[in-house]
C-alpha cells in the first residue's frame, strides 16, 4: 500500500479508537503477525517481496481467524481469479 494510504488509513482508525500496527513490507508484517493479536489485517495485493495474496495465505496458517480486508488498485482480474482458485478450489 503506498505510504499516503497507509498513513490516512492508519490516522483515520486511531481516531476511531483502534489500535494500529502499519508495515509497507510483507515480510516485516509476516515477521510481527502473532495469532490472536489482530482482529483484522488490511492488505494490498501489490507488495513487494511478498504479494498480498501470497501473505493472506500465510497469515491464516498463524491464525485462521483473523479477518482479512483486500484495499488495493488491483487492475489484473487474473491476479485475483488465480487467488481465488488457489484459496477456494471448490468454487
Amino acid at each position: 500500500m503506498e505510504p499516503d494510504i497507509s498513513l490516512a488509513l492508519e490516522s483515520v482508525l486511531e481516531g476511531s479508537g483502534f489500535r494500529v500496527d502499519s508495515f509497507n513490507d510483507s515480510l516485516l508484517a509476516l515477521k510481527n503477525f502473532k495469532a490472536s493479536v489482530y482482529f483484522l489485517f488490511i492488505l494490498d495485493s501489490k507488495m513487494p517481496k511478498m504479494n498480498g495474496f501470497e501473505l493472506y495465505l500465510e497469515i491464516k496458517k498463524i491464525d485462521n481467524k483473523v479477518k482479512v480486508c483486500f484495499l488495493t488498485a488491483l487492475s489484473e482480474f487474473q491476479d485475483y481469479q488465480a487467488f481465488k482458485k488457489e484459496v477456494s478450489p471448490k468454487e
